[in-house]
């Protein structure tokens, strides 16, 4: 995320981040990192990411595929 869209995010009170391609500055994900905040990068393909994207979106989360 940019800068900006991280501090909304620090003080939402989320605790982990899950992103799938970096944001052209790292300035957000540092200030996720300084503030407590766990940040991963998925390393899954293209298909796997919009499969999980359609599935977060309709609520279907009990049927994930696995990391």
């Amino acid at each position: 995320p940019c800068s900006e869209c991280a501090k909304l995010l620090i003080n939402s009170g989320i605790k982990n981040v899950w992103y799938y391609e970096e944001y052209r500055m790292p300035d957000g994900i540092q200030l996720l990192r300084l503030a407590g905040i766990t940040c991963e990068k998925l390393t899954v393909p293209g298909v796997v990411f919009t499969e999980i994207m359609m599935k977060f979106a309709s609520g279907d989360l009990e049927t994930l595929p696995e990391k």
